[in-house]
This record gives C-alpha cells, sequence and structure tokens, in this order.
C-alpha cells in the first residue's frame, strides 16, 4: 500500500504558541473596541440631537394635524348651523308661499264673481213692446245711465281686485 505525503499530519502548535496567539487576538480587539470617551459622547450627543430632532419633527406634526382637525370641527359646525338657518329659511318661504297662494285664489275667486255679476248687470233685458212712447225713452235712458253707473262702478272694483291680486303675488314673484 503506497502512502500519500501530501496528507501528512499537522503539527500541533504549543501551548506557548497558543498562548501568544490568542493574546495577540486579544490586544488587537481590545485596541479596535475600545472607542474614546469623547467619541461616545459625541456619538451619543449625536444621537440624542437626532432624537430630540425627531421628537419635535412629530410633535410639529401632531399638533399640526390636531390644528387641522380643530378647523375641520369649526368649519363643519358653522356650515351645519348655516344649512339649519337656510332650511328654516326655507321653511318660512314655503309658508308665506302657501299663504299668498291662498290669498291669490281668494282674489282670483272674488274677482270671478265680480265679473259674473258685471255680465249680468250689463245686459239688461227690457220689453220695449210693452213700453211704447215717451215713458219708453224715458225709462231707457234712465236704464242705460243705470247700467253705465253699475258697469263703472264694477270696472272700478275689478280694477281695485286686480289691484290687490297684483300686490299680493309681489313677495312670490320676488321668490322666483
Amino acid at each position: 500500500m503506497e502512502v500519500n505525503s501530501l496528507l501528512s499530519a499537522v503539527p500541533e502548535p504549543t501551548r506557548a504558541e497558543v498562548n501568544r496567539t490568542v493574546d495577540s487576538r486579544l490586544r488587537e480587539h481590545r485596541e479596535m473596541e475600545t472607542p474614546s470617551v469623547e467619541s461616545l459622547h459625541d456619538c451619543l450627543e449625536g444621537a440624542d440631537r437626532a432624537q430630540g430632532d425627531e421628537l419635535a419633527r412629530q410633535a410639529g406634526l401632531t399638533a399640526s394635524a390636531i390644528l387641522a382637525q380643530q378647523q375641520q370641527r369649526n368649519e363643519r359646525n358653522t356650515m351645519m348651523s348655516q344649512l339649519s338657518e337656510a332650511q328654516a329659511g326655507l321653511a318660512e318661504a314655503r309658508n308665506v308661499a302657501d299663504a299668498q297662494a291662498a290669498q291669490i285664489a281668494d282674489l282670483v275667486e272674488q274677482l270671478r264673481v265680480v265679473r259674473e255679476c258685471a255680465e249680468q248687470t250689463a245686459k239688461p233685458t227690457i220689453d220695449s213692446e210693452l213700453l211704447l212712447g215717451e215713458v219708453t225713452v224715458q225709462a231707457r235712458a234712465a236704464m242705460e245711465s243705470y247700467t253705465n253707473s253699475v258697469r263703472k262702478e264694477l270696472e272700478e272694483r275689478e280694477r281695485i281686485v286686480a289691484s290687490h291680486v297684483w300686490q299680493a303675488m309681489e313677495p312670490a314673484r320676488q321668490l322666483i
């Protein structure tokens, strides 16, 4: 059997060599890891400053958010009160419009009655065959005079009623 010379055993280090290697590594490690007090203080101050800045920024954002919420709440309350006032005004306007519509309906009915009366009065029925002569002429003149005066009176009443209707409709026209 052949023995491979490349696979020879590795010589074991002595205890002194191991201790020297461990000591040198510990020294290197201590030198690398031990920062100065000033650098630690600077690092801590920097971290404190950064943390303080971040907390101040977050506090500012929180204050801004709270202020924005308060403003939104105030605006909402203002809008709700304005809406309530507008609804109350609208209800009042509807009531006024309903009352005016009732007044207009009453005035229209009065106008209709006045016109019917005017038409009935304006058409006198006289049997001229029964009345002859001077009496007929005088009666006809008296009737025409009476009819004209009644017609004028009814026209005056119609004009007054029409002006009342027109005045009653004025607030409704303003709402439109």
